[in-house]
């Protein structure tokens, strides 16, 4: 068990930063994602994030282009490929 103070997301501010990325979110399941996320000490995911985090950043600093935008909200779709 992991114990940790009540306000440590408070103390950390990392309420405020989950605030301001569920505002840029552009849909339903990103917002979610942001809503659900706490603190990680599991390195390999936070590795995974830091490199999903950079490879973004060196697209953004190439100018290449990535597709931000409005999407199609498929999950219910993706349901239905779901093996019985």
């Amino acid at each position: 068990m992991l114990l940790q103070p009540k306000d440590l997301y408070e103390k950390l501010e990392f309420d405020k930063v989950i605030q301001l990325l569920i505002h840029e979110c552009l849909g339903d399941p990103g917002r979610q994602y942001f809503v659900d996320l706490t603190v990680s000490t599991d390195m390999i995911w936070i590795e995974n994030r830091l490199k999903e985090a950079k490879e973004l950043k060196l697209c953004l600093e190439k100018s290449d282009r990535f597709p931000f935008g409005d999407y199609e909200e498929i999950s219910n779709d993706l349901k239905m490929l779901a093996i019985d």
